[in-house]
C-alpha cells in the first residue's frame, strides 16, 4: 500500500506541552527566573491524573500525594507552563492554561505565576515558560495532598484538518525523589473522538502500564492505565493523539497502521458503535471494496486514498488486517449484548 510514512515522526514533530507535574522551584542565583528544585525526602506517593476530551478544549485534573521521609519543609511547587521558542506569540497566547485552581489539603491555595525558561528538548527548542507557583509545607514524616485542574486548547498544528493532540509533560516530577504510583485516566467526552495509537504501552516513553482497562458503558468512554515506579528523566512525557471520526476512522494517509500493527483489543472497546462499523469497513475501503451501503460509499469517496477496485478480495487482506478485523467483529458482538 501507498501510505507507509508513521504517525510516531509526525507527533513529535508538531506536539506543544501545555499540563505537567508539579515541581519544587527556586529563584536562580543572580536572576528573577525559578529553576528546578531536588528534593531527596519528598516523594509523589500517588498521582492521579484525570483528562477530559472535548469538543473544542481539554480539561486536565491532577491529584498528588505527597510522602515526605524527613523533618517539616516549606518549599515553594510550581506548576510548569510549557512552548516551544520558535511559535508565534499569538498562537502561543490561544493556547495557554485557562481556569487554573490549586489547593493544598483540601484548601484552596493562592498561587503567582512567575518566570522561568528550562529547556527540556534542545531537538526541539522546548521550554517551561513560566510557572503556577504557591508555597507548601510538607510535614515532616507526613502525607500532603495537592490538587491541580485547569483548561486548555488543543494542539491543532499538525497538517490535518481531523488530527489534534493533548499532551502531559510527567518529567518536570524530577525534582521528587521518585514517583512510586500513577494513574491516569483519559475520558473521551466528544462522541466523534477516538484515541488513534497501535500500541498505548509505550503512551509515556519508557514507562510500561502495569495494568490497561477500558470502561465504555454508553455513558462514559474511558482509559485507564495505571503506572509503578516511574522512569523519569525531564523529557519524559505522554503524548495522546486525537482523531475525529468525522474525517477518517484510523486511515488517513501517513497512518493507516491496520496494515503494520496489530492493535489491543482495548482499542477497539473504546470505540463508539459508529467508530467499529467504520473501522470495520475501513480495511475493505483501503483495498478498494464498493460499497452497497450509499453513506459508506460517499464517506469514502471522499477520500483521496480511496480508489474502487473491481478485482476487490478479502485475499489482499494481510495477516494484521486479518487480525484488526476479527478483533473489531468480536468487539462489535459483545457491546451489541449490553
Amino acid at each position: 500500500m501507498k501510505k507507509i510514512l508513521t504517525a510516531g515522526a509526525f507527533l513529535f514533530s508538531f506536539c506543544r506541552l501545555f499540563f505537567c507535574n508539579d515541581t519544587s522551584i527556586q529563584h536562580v542565583n543572580g536572576g528573577n527566573e525559578y529553576i528546578i528544585n531536588k528534593s531527596e525526602k519528598i516523594s509523589i506517593e500517588s498521582e492521579l491524573l484525570e483528562i477530559r476530551l472535548y469538543e473544542n478544549f481539554y480539561s486536565v485534573s491532577v491529584d498528588y500525594v505527597f510522602r515526605n521521609e524527613g523533618e517539616t519543609e516549606t518549599l515553594s511547587v510550581g506548576f510548569p507552563e510549557t512552548e516551544y521558542r520558535y511559535i508565534t506569540k499569538d498562537i502561543a497566547e490561544s493556547e495557554k492554561i485557562r481556569n487554573f485552581k490549586t489547593s493544598v489539603n483540601n484548601n484552596e491555595t493562592k498561587y503567582q505565576i512567575v518566570n522561568a525558561d528550562i529547556l527540556i528538548a534542545e531537538n526541539r527548542q522546548e521550554t517551561i515558560s513560566k510557572f503556577y507557583a504557591k508555597e507548601i509545607v510538607f510535614s515532616g514524616h507526613d502525607i500532603t495532598k495537592v490538587h491541580v485542574e485547569y483548561d486548555t486548547s488543543y494542539n491543532r498544528n499538525t497538517g490535518g484538518g481531523s488530527f489534534c493532540i493533548a499532551d502531559y509533560l510527567i518529567g518536570s516530577a524530577v525534582c521528587w525523589k521518585n514517583i512510586d504510583n500513577l494513574t491516569m485516566k483519559i475520558y473521551l467526552c466528544e462522541d466523534s473522538y477516538y484515541l488513534d495509537k497501535p500500541h498505548f504501552e509505550d503512551l509515556m516513553n519508557n514507562n510500561i502500564p502495569q495494568k490497561i482497562s477500558v470502561t465504555n458503558d454508553r455513558q462514559t468512554r474511558m482509559l485507564e492505565l495505571e503506572y509503578k515506579n516511574l522512569n523519569v528523566e525531564l523529557s519524559t512525557k505522554v503524548i495522546i493523539p486525537i482523531q475525529n471520526d468525522k474525517y477518517d476512522v484510523f486511515g488517513l494517509p501517513w497512518d493507516y497502521n491496520f496494515e503494520f500493527f496489530e492493535y489491543p483489543e482495548y482499542v477497539m472497546e473504546l470505540l463508539t458503535d459508529s467508530q467499529l462499523r467504520k473501522a470495520r469497513n475501513l480495511i475493505y475501503a483501503f483495498h478498494g471494496y464498493e460499497f452497497k451501503d450509499k453513506n459508506l460509499q460517499n464517506f469514502f469517496n471522499e477520500k483521496p486514498w480511496y480508489r474502487a477496485n473491481r478485482n476487490f478480495s478479502e485475499s489482499l487482506f494481510n495477516e494484521n488486517e486479518k487480525k484488526n478485523l476479527q478483533k473489531i467483529i468480536k468487539t462489535e458482538k459483545r457491546q451489541k449484548l449490553f
